[in-house]
């Protein structure tokens, strides 16, 4: 046992050490997925029969009824996230209990997710917020409304260059607020992004762009 805010936590199988923090029960609450469980989500009677009230010993009770009853969850889920559909899916999941890898989630759904990130949200919200090296303490925002600018002009800039739905974009940058826009902005078109890890050589980023197909490349 070893005591983690005052409680005492068991060992993980194997004599391994507890994790270096816990949140307390308080802090949980404060979550995302706290307030989901507290005031949100309906389980039916076997989620409400077994929840504790405190969610860190719910979470896993949560996480096995994900999988366990994936109709009643994800619809919950998703309209928690916002998550916009232009045809809304038949189902949740369609099963292949022959061929797990061959299942299909939301089946008969269209949707494009960099939408349900700017769609029906506050503009004057703040989207990304990050900090430059060495100056943690200097924070930056972009609104809603600036990265949703930001997203249409990559989109369009894409659509001038004659690239269509489906194309493959790269992107080999630093994980950095203009990435995000440029992300957003590839999906926002229709194409698919290639993620290429700023710190591969030359000949490694060649390599990945070939495999991928793709028709342009955004660097710094």
């Amino acid at each position: 046992m070893e005591a983690v805010h005052g409680e005492e936590v068991e060992r993980a199988e194997g004599g391994g050490y507890p994790p270096l923090w816990l949140p307390t029960a308080e802090g949980a609450a404060e979550t995302n997925v706290g307030r989901f469980m507290a005031t949100k989500f309906q389980g039916g009677r076997d989620w409400e029969s077994c929840r504790t009230g405190d969610p860190r010993l719910d979470f896993p009770k949560l996480q096995m009824l994900s999988y366990d009853q994936p109709e009643l969850f994800w619809p919950q889920v998703l309209e928690e996230l916002r998550v916009k559909f232009h045809r809304k899916p038949s189902r949740i999941l369609s099963p292949n209990r022959q061929n797990p890898d061959e299942v299909c989630w939301l089946p008969d759904a269209t949707m494009n997710i960099a939408e349900s990130c700017i769609v029906g949200r506050d503009p004057d919200a703040a989207a990304v917020v990050w900090a430059k090296d060495g100056s943690p303490r200097d924070v930056h925002y972009i609104s809603v409304g600036q990265l949703h600018q930001q997203i249409c002009h990559v989109a369009s800039s894409l659509r001038a260059m004659g690239l269509r739905p489906g194309d493959s974009v790269a992107v080999c940058m630093p994980m950095t607020a203009r990435a995000v826009s440029l992300y957003l902005g590839i999906v926002w078109a229709g194409c698919a992004v290639v993620g290429v890890a700023d710190s591969f050589a030359k000949a490694e980023v060649a390599t990945r762009v070939r495999v991928a197909g793709a028709s342009a490349m955004f660097t710094q």
